[in-house]
């Protein structure tokens, strides 16, 4: 996919795919972070030892996984959602999906896991390396055929 690109995503909702910009990293970080914080697999673990090793695994992923924004399509520093993914032609890794939460429900979040598995080979298998806290992904499981796996993070 060349981007940047505009497209309708559902009910006349327009926006701007894009790659990542140095100016989006804050924005990627804290969301990320803050979002996942929740999830059963950091219950326990302390503030600090979260916030260093949460802030070495997203630096390692998005130097080397691709990060798709979608944004305002009049302001494109105005970032609704985005997706840290891996597409490998054995396999594919959605790393982390996000989607601020005044633009939930207008199908953000779907096109993007649409946009990975039309990219992602159909012999091939789509991981999950981080499970949020809410149920979107948990819904979704299994129509896309995704598999959670940690490891694939690393």
């Amino acid at each position: 996919m060349s981007l940047p690109i505009e497209v309708a995503i559902a009910d006349g909702v327009r926006v701007c795919v894009r790659g990542r910009r140095p100016e989006d990293e804050p924005f990627i970080y804290d969301s990320w972070m803050k979002s996942y914080r929740a999830a059963a697999a950091n219950e326990g673990v302390p503030g600090k030892i979260y916030r260093r090793n949460q802030t070495d695994t997203i630096g390692k992923l998005l130097l080397r996984a691709e990060t798709v924004v979608l944004c305002d399509v009049e302001h494109t520093d105005h970032i609704l959602g985005y997706s840290v993914s891996e597409l490998e032609p054995e396999r594919s890794v959605l790393h982390w999906m996000f989607v601020k939460f005044s633009f939930r429900r207008f199908g953000l979040a779907r096109w993007m896991l649409e946009n990975i598995t039309k990219r992602t080979p159909d012999d091939a298998e789509l991981y999950i390396s981080h499970l949020p806290p809410n149920d979107f992904i948990h819904h979704m499981k299994e129509q896309y055929r995704l598999i959670y796996d940690p490891s694939t993070k690393e």
